[in-house]
This record gives C-alpha cells, structure tokens and sequence, in this order.
C-alpha cells in the first residue's frame, strides 16, 4: 500500500485566501485579458524611429512596466491562492521577457531598469496579496 499523498507546504505552495463565487468567473477573464496585454506589451516589435517611446512623460516606461506585472500578479494570486508561485513564474518572465526584447524582437532592446520596474510591480502586488490575508483572518 502507498503512502497517503501528503500536502504541500511553504511559500510556493501553500494555497491562500482563494476567490470563488460569482466574481471569480470575471476575475478570470479580466486575468486572462490582462496577460494577453502584458504579451503584446511586451512583444510588440518596435519602429526605427522608436514610436513606442514617450519622451513627453519621463518615467511612464517603467510605471508601464510595473503595472503590467503588478495587475496580473495580483489578479492570479487571488484567483489561484498561490502568490509565491505565481510571483515566481511572473518573476522569471520579467527577466527571460528582456532578454527576448533584446535578442529576437526587431527595435526593441532589453533594459536592466525595466526588469526591475517588473519585478517592483510583482513585489507590491505580493504585498498587496500578503496584506489582504493577515487582514481575513
């Protein structure tokens, strides 16, 4: 006879708070809508004459860049309860995601500052997810 399966413990596998109910079906689909941008964000070939930069806003490049990770971090780690995996696959994308910017994706180059705005924007979102379970309990 086999053992039974003993549950998984510790930060990247520890379900949280889950939404269920009525919401979660559209939390699902803005979650899904959301990634789908972050993608084109992300992958979308730049010009020569770099049309996608915004000289008139200093700074709305990196802001840009924390939210499309901030907002989809945040919406699946509350449908999923698991903020530290998915914080980590997000995480790991942020990196791989400039270095493909930089290698494979025509006018677009893969900047240091920008992983970090990524991964700035995982970390408030883990906060925020953090905050709201010591807060339900």
């Amino acid at each position: 006879m086999s053992e039974p399966e003993q549950p998984l413990v510790g930060p990247l596998a520890t379900p949280a708070r889950v939404s269920t109910g009525p919401t979660s079906g559209w939390l699902r689909l803005v979650a899904g809508l959301l990634l789908a941008v972050q993608l084109v964000v992300l992958y979308l070939p730049g010009s020569p004459d770099g049309g996608l930069e915004l000289p008139w806003l200093p700074g709305a490049d990196k802001v840009i860049h924390g939210l499309v990770f901030a907002i989809p971090v945040y919406l699946f780690g509350r449908l999923t309860g698991r903020v530290g995996l998915v914080a980590g696959l997000f995480g790991v994308h942020a990196v791989l995601s400039e270095l493909i910017q930089w290698r494979f994706v025509p006018y677009r180059d893969g900047d240091v500052w920008d992983a970090l705005a990524d991964l700035a924007g995982i970390a408030i979102a883990v906060l925020l997810l953090r905050r709201n379970q010591t807060s339900g309990r």
